[in-house]
């Protein structure tokens, strides 16, 4: 088994989204099932449900 110890914050400054919430490019020009991982952790972390008007959406923090 090998060991790592990286911060979370070493790794979101990597990809620029440390403090700054986006989707980098090159994370929107992969394949179609790292996209569906994708939106799906969003929906997970960020994202709700009407479930009156049967719609879904992520929160927009600006």
């Amino acid at each position: 088994m090998t060991q790592w110890n990286v911060s979370l914050s070493a790794e979101l400054k990597r990809p620029g989204v440390l403090g700054r919430k986006h989707i980098p490019r090159a994370y929107l020009r992969a394949g179609a099932s790292q996209r569906l991982a994708l939106l799906r952790g969003l929906m997970d972390t960020d994202g709700w449900w009407n479930k009156t008007r049967r719609r879904a959406g992520i929160h927009d923090h600006r």
